[in-house]
């Protein structure tokens, strides 16, 4: 069962006492435990108080921050999202906590403590927007999921990276069958998925439709997606559908496999 929260507050530092409430209070519905739950304050407490004083200026501006929470067994995804000037702290350096005490800068260490306590951490400028999102998995939630019941092939490969193989024709008959072994697969828990398609000699819209709804269901959990081996009339769909440059597509299994890890 998914479940999705939002708050939108004033960017004003007076407002992070609320953030971190709403985000402890969500954090145990996840059954998230004690531990993991200081993770997820203090890292929207980090990001936030970045995002109002160097975002905005500080005190006294006139903006909103907003923070979209989605809730699943032991795993808390936190978005945050402002319309500051963008900011990507992913290429940012690590910091050196070894270094003597008076060789240190300050400030700095709020980017490292996310970095050092969150699951995964992603940014994105969409729509004039920064789109910081963090995932934080429990004990149980890091556990390997498994496999759901499936039409189609499907294994698991390195770093849990789960390959699916339809075979045939994906018309409007086992295109949604395809849909649904996807929809299946994800919601087991398979946040890295590649489509194997060296034996798929036909694709119709309904076979790509099923692709991208997978893409974007994907996309919302912080996962990813890639295509392989595609024969070339099936590549020839892609292209004159556009779907080329929606989909990450290799030529091998093994080479999407790399690509949906390093996404």
């Amino acid at each position: 069962m998914v479940e999705e929260r939002r708050l939108t507050i004033p960017a004003v530092l007076s407002q992070i006492p609320v953030i971190c409430g709403f985000v402890a209070e969500a954090a145990e519905s996840t059954g998230l435990d004690d531990r993991a739950s200081y993770h997820c304050q203090m890292a929207l407490d980090e990001w936030c108080t970045n995002i109002i004083e160097h975002g905005f200026g500080g005190e006294g501006n006139s903006a909103n921050i907003e923070i979209v929470l989605r809730l699943e067994p032991v795993q808390l995804t936190m978005t945050v999202i402002d319309d500051g000037p963008p900011f990507d702290p992913t290429v940012l350096p690590e910091a050196d906590t070894s270094r003597p005490l008076e060789d240190r800068e300050p400030g700095g260490l709020g980017w490292f403590f996310i970095v050092k306590t969150m699951s995964e951490v992603k940014y994105a400028y969409r729509s004039n927007r920064n789109v910081l999102t963090m995932v934080k998995r429990g004990e149980r939630a890091n556990a390997m999921p498994e496999l759901a019941p499936s039409p189609f092939p499907v294994k698991l490969v390195d770093d849990g990276v789960l390959v699916m193989s339809p075979v045939g024709r994906l018309d409007s008959f086992v295109g949604r069958k395809l849909e649904d072994a996807l929809q299946g697969q994800i919601e087991q828990g398979h946040n890295r998925i590649v489509v194997e398609m060296k034996d798929v000699t036909y694709i119709s819209s309904t076979g790509l439709k099923a692709l991208l709804n997978a893409l974007r269901r994907l996309q919302m959990r912080g996962g990813s997606i890639a295509l392989s081996s595609l024969m070339p009339r099936v590549l020839e769909t892609f292209q004159m559908s556009g779907f080329d440059s929606l989909f990450v597509i290799k030529p091998t299994a093994q080479d999407a496999a790399l690509a949906v890890t390093s996404a």
